[in-house]
């Protein structure tokens, strides 16, 4: 599956339009179409946007994602882009848990009154 056809994918079965998403992941219209027909791929900021407008981390989106033989056969992403995309992954992941320490408390002290 290519990352277009992952967007897509992704996009219907939340029910988005092309226009919501591109609005939710701060991109032009245009420009997402070019994604979702693999004429270009997203950048680094890009596709993290994207990402999380979808709700899914990057590294779970790249999984089974195969470059089209239309495009470029380069790597998608850099070692440098993936130790970066995993960085951010592990940040989120840490927020995510702090947030939910921090409610866990307030629920122990909400229920010690």
């Amino acid at each position: 599956m290519t990352i277009g056809e992952k967007i897509i994918l992704y996009r219907e079965t939340l029910g988005m339009s092309q226009t919501k998403l591109a609005q939710k992941a701060r991109i032009t219209g245009p420009c997402l179409s070019n994604y979702e027909n693999d004429k270009r791929k997203p950048e680094l900021e890009a596709f993290m946007r994207l990402c999380k407008a979808i709700g899914i981390t990057m590294d779970k989106f790249m999984e089974d994602v195969i470059v089209d033989s239309e495009i470029e056969k380069e790597e998608v992403f850099t070692e440098e882009q993936m130790n970066l995309i995993r960085g951010e992954a592990l940040y989120v992941a840490t927020q995510l848990i702090k947030e939910l320490e921090e409610r866990i408390k307030k629920i122990e002290r909400m229920m010690e009154r």
